[in-house]
């Protein structure tokens, strides 16, 4: 049996719980999305994941299969370059702040906004994922799942447990 992009998130969902991470769909009852073009009619996407821990705000897009995350497709752009040019973009970084920031404890001056993405672990792949990705990965064995975080983007301290077992 094959493991599908649900059932990844869902792992990677799990494992970053259990690094003491809130994961939030809506703030202020609204729907989260993030902008990737600026136009009349702003192209904005939802993230398979925003993961909350202290003043870190992490924006995941997950797929089934790690080389998934870097093709592009018919009126599609790859999810690497969805957020790339998000993170690369002030003003929608700052727009995306404004949204979240009731759900970041007031003591903190200061939002981080950081961007990852989780599949199956592929140690074959030429893809390379940006040192400032995050990157959680997937392996099934047998009955098992494991999970593990393969790139921190030196954010080490956020990551206390490195992997753990999910079950199926």
């Amino acid at each position: 049996m094959c493991l599908t992009e649900a059932e990844i998130t869902s792992c990677s969902r799990s494992f970053l719980r259990k690094n003491g991470f809130s994961i939030v769909s809506t703030s202020k009852g609204e729907k989260l999305f993030y902008r990737i073009e600026e136009t009349e009619r702003p192209e904005l996407k939802q993230p398979d994941t925003v993961a909350i821990k202290d003043n870190y705000v992490i924006i995941f897009e997950n797929k089934k299969l790690y080389n998934d995350l870097f093709k592009s497709g018919k009126d599609k752009i790859s999810d690497v370059k969805k957020l790339r040019k998000f993170i690369n973009n002030n003003a929608f970084v700052d727009e995306f702040k404004e949204k979240i920031k009731n759900l970041i404890n007031p003591e903190y001056k200061t939002i981080h906004i950081k961007y990852g993405c989780s599949s199956l672990i592929n140690k074959t792949s030429t893809y390379k994922l940006p040192d400032d990705f995050i990157f959680i990965g997937v392996l099934k064995k047998k009955k098992q799942i494991l999970v593990s975080i393969e790139k921190t983007a030196t954010l080490n301290d956020l990551f206390p447990i490195k992997s753990c077992v999910e079950r199926l």
